[in-house]
């Protein structure tokens, strides 16, 4: 696993070797177990180890068939290696030898650009065919692995993170203002937009294809299901997806390390930890799984441990907790995590900081976490176009007349709306008339098309694939890197999203008392303590964050917002920060926007 990078120069002049080195050197956290390179030519190529998966341990890359003249740099994690094996007739003692990036090369060796509809799992690469003098590059669907890439006539460069590709030197960072428009309206539906003018983001479940003379970005995988899933019985909704919550656990274990799990008192974690348990042993019917979670004795309102502790002696797994109490937003100012890749937007940067610490000190390798998770249910607010779509009008109407409140009728009302709502109205409301940076037009407009065709799902598709969902964990995963672990979600399995899409939106949630997250609570009967699987709250951290804003910190606050960068450069307005001073009283929505430029201007002020 871990970063890779590459060179191409399609002018044809040759790669020095320190190129590939400067980009590596850029991002060194992610060389837990060493780096190498490769360079031939107009080509070079560059790979950060970390041996996470048993079978790629001692394994070096760039991989070559010397044969053909294919060289291989692969960040990933094959699910499908059994199928795979099979189809490419490895048998006996050897499947086992065969790491996933030898499986890669193998089946681009053997189908060609068409490998990458037969993977399963998480994976970016990059990949030199000598014969054709082409490079290809694709990223896995989810977009589980980053891959960014600038392009220019004289060079092509690709890199696991952004900040690698300008430690090249080819092309002078630029700022991408409609990027940071982006950010303040938290619009994140352009996948491939930067925050950089000459960078762009690969678009998962896409490929791309450069020689000297073309470039083409090809898109492989939309997510959409074929056709819908409808069961007669209401049962098997929650009972597919438990099965496929549990595969998407499974194929996350394989690990040179131990097993840690961040653990909340929610219902996305806890229920990876109740399926994870039984599936790493530690001998004596005992589970291997390590928990570490935040806990809280000056703000117990942040505090899960009447739910945590439960669960862990119910499932009879280890348990570390991190005290969290002074770890309010902004602390250590001038430690907070800045990223020059993306603008971090976490007000609590910290705690997972402080859990992953202690994950490294106890070995583990994986960490598990239920990021992603209560995004699979977002589409539940679609519950009744769905109906409506499906024929099931006495339903919808019987669902109508017992929740008579506002709530549950504007929000059915606006469900409705958008499903029949005019595509180009449609269009017209999503995309406001401004300058974007460039993001593949001809790309997005496939992608736009695709998520149509369903018709009160698209606005659903269009959630699951936002920006934000992608970039932002590519950025901090460096962090985990640092300190030895590979941050690991199993709701963003492909094939749990392919499910959610194609079944009727009311199974993920309806409104009404104990009917949000519908499909996740009735997965988790029997498998969680009842307070667990039925709790209506969440937990906030809102008491760290005005901590940290109106009390510790308020001096750098205040230093923050003095002349700032960004009412100098036009992105907000001098007059909104004036009459929305940082003080105690400022309404949770305002705090929320003000905490979004005080993020932006710590990155303006730290990059440009």
């Amino acid at each position: 696993m871990s970063g890779i990078v590459a060179v191409f120069r399609r002018d044809g002049r040759p790669v020095e070797a320190g190129e590939v080195e400067r980009m590596l050197a850029a991002v060194p956290e992610c060389s837990v177990d060493g780096q190498s390179a490769w360079v031939a030519g107009e080509v070079g190529l560059g790979h950060q180890r970390f041996w996470v998966l048993p079978e790629e341990m001692g394994e070096v890359q760039p991989l070559f068939d010397a044969e053909i003249g294919c060289v291989l740099v692969a960040d990933l994690r094959l699910d499908n290696r059994g199928q795979l094996l099979r189809e490419l007739a490895v048998t006996g003692d050897d499947a086992a030898l065969w790491s996933d990036a030898r499986l890669l090369l193998a089946g681009y060796l053997r189908w060609g650009q068409a490998c990458v509809e037969r993977l399963m799992g998480d994976f970016a690469f990059v990949l030199w065919d000598e014969r054709e003098k082409r490079l290809f590059a694709a990223r896995d669907p989810m977009g589980a692995r980053g891959l960014s890439y600038h392009l220019s006539d004289g060079v092509a460069l690709l890199a696991s993170n952004v900040e690698q590709l300008l430690a090249h030197g080819a092309f002078a960072a630029r700022l991408n203002e409609s990027r940071v428009v982006d950010l303040l309206t938290m619009d994140w539906s352009d996948q491939a937009a930067t925050f950089y003018r000459d960078v762009l983001d690969l678009v998962p479940g896409a490929t791309l294809t450069v020689t000297a003379t073309r470039a083409e970005v090809r898109e492989f995988c939309d997510l959409l299901p074929v056709k819908r899933l409808r069961y007669r019985d209401q049962r098997n909704y929650a009972e597919h997806y438990r099965e496929l919550v549990t595969e998407a656990v499974a194929c996350r274990l394989r690990s040179t390390g131990r097993i840690g799990l961040s653990l909340s008192g929610g219902l996305d974690s806890t229920l990876l930890a109740a399926i994870a348990a039984p599936m790493v042993p530690q001998g004596g019917g005992a589970s291997g799984l390590q928990c570490y979670s935040y806990a809280f004795e000056r703000h117990p309102s942040c505090d899960e441990r009447p739910f945590i502790e439960p669960l862990v002696a119910h499932l009879g797994v280890g348990s570390r907790y991190a005290w969290c109490d002074d770890l309010w937003t902004l602390r250590d100012a001038d430690r907070w995590p800045v990223h020059r890749d993306y603008v971090l937007t976490d007000p609590y940067a910290w705690l997972p900081q402080a859990v992953n610490r202690l994950a490294s000190q106890d070995g583990c390798r994986v960490l598990l976490g239920g990021y992603y998770g209560d995004v699979l249910t977002a589409g539940s607010r679609e519950w009744a176009a769905g109906m409506a779509a499906d024929g099931r009008l006495g339903e919808l109407t019987v669902e109508l007349w017992k929740n008579r409140s506002l709530p549950v009728w504007a929000g059915a009302a606006r469900s409705l709306g958008r499903a029949m709502l005019p595509l180009w109205i449609d269009r017209l409301r999503r995309r406001p008339a401004r300058r974007r940076g460039e993001s593949q037009p001809a790309l997005d407009r496939r992608l736009v098309g695709a998520a149509d065709r369903v018709n009160s799902r698209r606005g659903f598709h269009r959630h699951l694939r936002l920006a934000c969902f992608t970039q932002g964990p590519a950025s901090v995963r460096r962090t985990y890197h640092a300190l030895g672990l590979e941050p690991l979600s199993p709701y963003e399995d492909r094939r749990l999203v392919e499910f959610v899409l194609a079944i009727p939106a009311d199974q993920l949630g309806r409104p009404g008392d104990g009917n949000d997250r519908r499909i996740h609570r009735e997965a988790a009967r029997g498998l969680l303590p009842e307070p667990i699987r039925s709790r209506k709250d969440r937990t906030s951290f809102l008491a760290l964050l005005r901590e940290g804003l109106f009390d510790r910190e308020a001096a750098t606050v205040a230093r923050l917002l003095a002349r700032p960068r960004i009412v100098d450069m036009g992105q907000v307005a001098a007059v909104w920060l004036e009459t929305h001073p940082p003080t105690a009283s400022l309404p949770v929505e305002d705090l929320e926007v003000l905490w979004l430029c005080l993020c932006l201007e710590m990155w303006l002020r730290k990059f440009w």
